[in-house]
């Protein structure tokens, strides 16, 4: 059985953390996922990227992100990236 990579992204991107103290800091981190994105896209490797602003970094956040995730995780064809 072969496995189809697919590769799900998602982070804020004016996340401001106690390990993330300054929103600079967030925004070079956005920055390196894209050009991470760009990368794996360079390769034909399938995958799905999501950025928002702002937001908290907690379960109520992650729990609005999950259907998506899943969706594309386990019916790739059912979500546009």
């Amino acid at each position: 059985m072969k496995w189809t990579a697919l590769i799900f992204i998602g982070l804020f991107a004016t996340l401001q953390t106690a390990e993330i103290p300054r929103p600079t800091e967030s925004a070079s981190f956005a920055t390196a996922v894209r050009r991470m994105d760009r990368a794996l896209a360079s390769h034909g490797i399938a995958r799905h990227l999501t950025i928002e602003e702002g937001g908290p970094h907690n379960e109520i956040s992650w729990a609005r992100r999950f259907p998506l995730a899943i969706r594309y995780l386990l019916v790739p064809t059912a979500v546009t990236p």
